[in-house]
């Protein structure tokens, strides 16, 4: 192994040029998730999903691949992914959510072919973190 004081500084120039060189031949990405490292893992996937129309990220640019989904993104990526598409119908029947909201009409497709049924107390609780175990129902369901 060798440390940055003992290499011979005639070999940085190359070292430095030869980096440059092989940074301008890597393809890098072009996406706009500001919070994804290009060239990581994550980005070959999460630029897929996006290419795809299945995701999307969040309005300042950010796709916060540490935070959890809730229910209603649940069902969008379900339903994108899958192939269903969602009527214009956004009358879910749950009080807690609002036609007017992007997910109503997921929401009431998914009431409507018995994807989801919402909780004892009527509330399809939309904003809630989906579980594992919800989230398998909804694409079980959906296939």
């Amino acid at each position: 192994m060798f440390s940055y004081n003992s290499m011979n500084t005639r070999f940085l120039p190359v070292l430095f040029s030869s980096a440059l060189m092989l940074s301008l031949l890597i393809p890098t990405s072009t996406y706009a998730f500001t919070d994804i490292r290009n060239g990581s893992q994550l980005a070959a996937y999460v630029e897929e999903l996006s290419a795809k129309g299945i995701i999307s990220g969040y309005p300042d640019g950010s796709f916060r691949p540490t935070q959890t989904i809730n229910r209603a993104e649940a069902l969008k990526i379900i339903f994108e992914t899958v192939g269903i598409r969602a009527d214009a119908d956004s009358n879910s029947g749950f009080p807690d959510v609002a036609k007017t909201e992007w997910y109503a009409k997921y929401v009431t497709k998914a009431k409507q072919n018995n994807i989801v049924g919402g909780y004892p107390d009527g509330r399809f609780r939309p904003g809630q973190e989906v579980n594992r175990a919800e989230f398998v129902k909804m694409a079980l369901s959906a296939l």
